[in-house]
């Protein structure tokens, strides 16, 4: 696996250890542009909004180059709704591309399949599960509200933390 936090793989080699798959699990530090080598998978998390519009094509055609001949990928991307887009894509200024991911871009589900398909993968099966989002950013909430002495002790001031809970209930 790949990742540009130190923090996050500090915590995944953490996890790797305690699992026991230190031998089977190789993690680094590592912009994906410059990645070399052929895989028979890869997964990509919620990675695809952080790229910015005008990096679309060059995030496929890397894909597609680390993929081996009949290799797979899987993805699992924050899309926005057709109907949506526009106004979206126009307004660079909006709360999200302004404080959460300054120079990102939802794509819609279109994007993703013309995109894929221009770099030469063959978009498969689609699962939409925005409501389990939902869910899942409601639990983020209420375990961001309970860590109130942790993010004292590390300087984070109310206007974070309301700009935190805005961000979970905006989503």
């Amino acid at each position: 696996g790949i990742t540009l936090s130190a923090e996050q793989l500090a915590f995944a080699r953490e996890r790797i250890a305690r699992a026991g798959l230190r031998e089977r699990v190789t993690l680094a530090l590592c912009d994906y542009r410059d990645l070399e080598g052929q895989f028979d998978h890869v997964v990509s998390i919620e990675m695809f909004e952080a790229v910015g519009r005008e990096y679309w094509s060059g995030y496929f055609e890397t894909l597609q180059a680390r993929l081996r001949p009949g290799g797979r990928a899987a993805l699992q991307v924050i899309t926005i709704d057709e109907t949506r887009f526009d106004a979206y894509a126009t307004n660079p200024g909006g709360f999200i591309q302004s404080y959460i991911f300054p120079g990102g871009m939802l794509p819609t589900r279109r994007h993703l399949r013309e995109y894929a398909a221009a770099a030469g993968l063959e978009p498969g099966h689609e699962i939409a599960f925005g409501l389990d989002y939902a869910d899942t950013l409601a639990q983020w909430d209420c375990a961001f509200a309970r860590q109130t002495e942790w993010l004292d002790a590390h300087g984070y001031d109310e206007r974070f933390r309301r700009m935190w809970h805005y961000y979970l209930a905006f989503c």
